[in-house]
């Protein structure tokens, strides 16, 4: 979701970025009319039952934070299915393709339910090389292998 928004750039209304304008504002129209799309985006991408939670905002941040607050937290019976679902992952008749885009998506799975934060800056003190190297180690050898 957050590409999609970001590629119709549109991703201040979901960050907070766009002041939000006045009815009496000359611009409010527009404003109100970009809003209106991304909640909208938003709400068609998402499943029913929380489509139906999120109906009666107005605000495309408030939607955006909302369902940001119900996902990001660390989720451990999440967490712990999808380490076990790994551990037991073979080929089998899957072709090495099929195989590794079904351990990929686990993988990215189990890496989004960790409670560790993903560094997204762009220093060059090499820490975000060693913070993955390190979420890695010990996703793989806290009962994974």
């Amino acid at each position: 979701m957050f590409l999609a928004v970001s590629a119709k750039n549109k991703l201040g209304f979901v960050a907070g970025k766009f002041q939000i304008l006045g009815e009496t504002s000359p611009y409010f129209a527009h404003w109100q009319h970009y809003n209106d799309m991304v909640i909208t985006w938003i709400l068609n991408s998402i499943v029913p039952e929380i489509h139906s939670s999120l109906v009666y905002i107005t605000l495309s941040t408030d939607v955006w934070s909302d369902i940001h607050v119900r996902f990001s937290k660390s989720n451990g019976p999440r967490f712990f299915e999808l380490k076990k679902t790994l551990s037991i992952l073979t080929q089998d008749t899957l072709t090495i393709s099929s195989y590794y885009t079904k351990f990929k998506m686990l993988w990215d799975d189990l890496l989004n339910a960790s409670s560790v934060p993903m560094c997204v800056c762009t220093c060059s003190c090499k820490a975000k090389q060693q913070l993955e190297t390190h979420d890695e180690s010990y996703l793989i050898f806290d009962g994974i292998k």
